[in-house]
């Protein structure tokens, strides 16, 4: 079978460590970094994708639930497969306990750092445009309750210089860091082309259906 994967570039790195694990060489394509922070944007970009695909028989979707940005995506000229979890974290803490414990935390790995580096977010950039003071407190009214920060160890990165990197962001905050580890088992499963009952999978002229994922994610 023709297969092809879309992926969230917040899942780079574990998703290229997993296919090479399971020597797979399947095609990957990466949505754009902006599509991470508009599900209605992200849609119409992933629908037009699959409309113009040739030739594909399968199109793998890492970008999960997403804010809703996958629902109601309609399967045009492949099969789409999905996997039934709310968004990328679920996906990278896949066989881990305690997904009920994440509500009130911000988790990070190395590509997640990234795009919070080259986002609009960004300590120093909001320093350089708001002035020091101006900037600190729109960072602790904008993650107030959100103090925590997560590292998700995953084996595919240098932990420490993201320790390195969150530090000043997070002593303005006054917040914390700790280090979980995550299993990636939703991307080996993909990697390994296991599609069970943890993927939505969607037959050519269906649609991807509203709250695909359950309430509490398969582990």
């Amino acid at each position: 079978m023709n297969t092809i994967i879309l992926s969230c570039p917040t899942l780079k790195g574990e998703l290229l460590a997993a296919l090479k694990q399971a020597q797979n060489t399947t095609p990957v394509y990466f949505l754009p970094k902006e599509l991470h922070s508009s599900p209605d944007n992200l849609r119409k970009y992933v629908q037009d994708f699959i409309d113009r695909l040739h030739n594909v028989d399968r199109v793998v979707l890492c970008v999960s639930g997403c804010g809703g940005g996958t629902t109601g995506l309609k399967a045009t000229t492949a099969e789409i497969i999905v996997p039934r979890t709310r968004d990328c974290v679920d996906i990278l803490l896949s066989n881990r306990e305690g997904e009920d414990k994440r509500k009130r935390r911000v988790y990070m790995t190395k590509s997640w750092y990234d795009y919070h580096q080259d986002s609009a977010l960004n300590l120093d950039k909001l320093i350089e445009t708001k002035g020091k003071e101006e900037a600190e407190n729109f960072i602790r009214t904008l993650y107030k309750g959100f103090e925590e920060f997560y590292i998700v160890d995953t084996g595919t990165y240098d932990i420490q210089e993201i320790m390195d990197g969150l530090k000043p962001f997070i002593e303005v905050l006054n917040g914390s860091f700790k280090i979980v580890k995550g299993g990636y088992s939703i991307l080996h499963k993909i990697a390994q082309q296991d599609f069970d009952d943890c993927f939505e999978k969607v037959a050519i002229g269906a649609s991807v259906p509203p709250n695909f994922y359950p309430e509490n994610p398969k582990e």
